[in-house]
């Protein structure tokens, strides 16, 4: 792969994660707002082949959407 459609495919992936986080990151705490995040997640690693660098830009971004998710979770009880 040329260097151009490097950047060009990681540009992509890190936009991708940043729409996942910026649409997720006010996580309403129900289990169905979580399962869609995953749902969404997982469709962009299909969507890169599963290529170790869209999972792990998924996973930190998830990780974050998880630590609000239960930050606000904890905050209802």
């Amino acid at each position: 792969m040329a260097a151009d459609e490097q950047l060009k495919l990681a540009y992509n992936a890190y936009t991708d994660c940043w729409r996942l986080y910026k649409k997720y990151t006010e996580a309403k705490v129900t289990n169905e707002y979580w399962q869609n995040m995953v749902n969404e997640s997982e469709q962009i690693a299909r969507k890169y082949n599963d290529s170790k660098f869209v999972v792990d830009l998924l996973t930190i971004t998830c990780d974050e959407l998880q630590r609000i998710f239960m930050e606000k979770r904890k905050d209802m009880s």
